[in-house]
Order: C-alpha cells, then sequence, then structure tokens
C-alpha cells in the first residue's frame, strides 16, 4: 500500500507500507487527487523492486527517491519533467 499526502487536489507518492513487490504500478488518482511526484526517499533502499510502472500525471522524482534500489532494471520516465540529478543513485538501469 502506498503512503503518501495530499494537498490542493494532487498527491505526492512519500513511500510503501509493508513488503515492496518487485512489480509496481503506481495509480493516476489516489482519492480522487491527480499523483504527480515520487517524494525525496520515497523508496531508496527498496531491493526487491525490479519494475516500476508511472502514469502520465507523474512529472517530478525527487532526490534519492530510487536510492540502491539494486535490482530495479524498468522504469518509464517518459513524462516525467523534473528529475532530480540522483534520483537513481547507486542504480545501473540498462
Amino acid at each position: 500500500m502506498f503512503t503518501y499526502k495530499i494537498e490542493n487536489g494532487y498527491c505526492a507518492i512519500t513511500g510503501y507500507k509493508g513488503e515492496v513487490p518487485s512489480e509496481l504500478v503506481v495509480p493516476e488518482t489516489i482519492e480522487g487527487a491527480t499523483v504527480c511526484s515520487i517524494t525525496d526517499n520515497a523508496f531508496a533502499g527498496c531491493t526487491t523492486l525490479e519494475k516500476v510502472t508511472l502514469p502520465p500525471t507523474v512529472q517530478m522524482i525527487g532526490h534519492k527517491a530510487f536510492k540502491d534500489c539494486k535490482n530495479l532494471k524498468t522504469i518509464n520516465t517518459k513524462n516525467v519533467t523534473h528529475l532530480r540529478p540522483d534520483a537513481f543513485e547507486g542504480v545501473v538501469i540498462a
């Protein structure tokens, strides 16, 4: 289950409660709010993550959001306009 914060109709994913699955699909909306970002350190150290599917509404990925997710192989960042340079620190995506 995602952890998140909602403000002014927009939702920021802050992490995941419980065991993070190998494939994570981020929804376009949560509680009617548009998911627009992944916050700093949201999934840092989640070594189980292999694939992340982002909706087209996600435009920002924060500092070290996926730091040390060593098994992460696939993530779609096509619509991301604000990607922090250290968002994938310690990750090699082919």
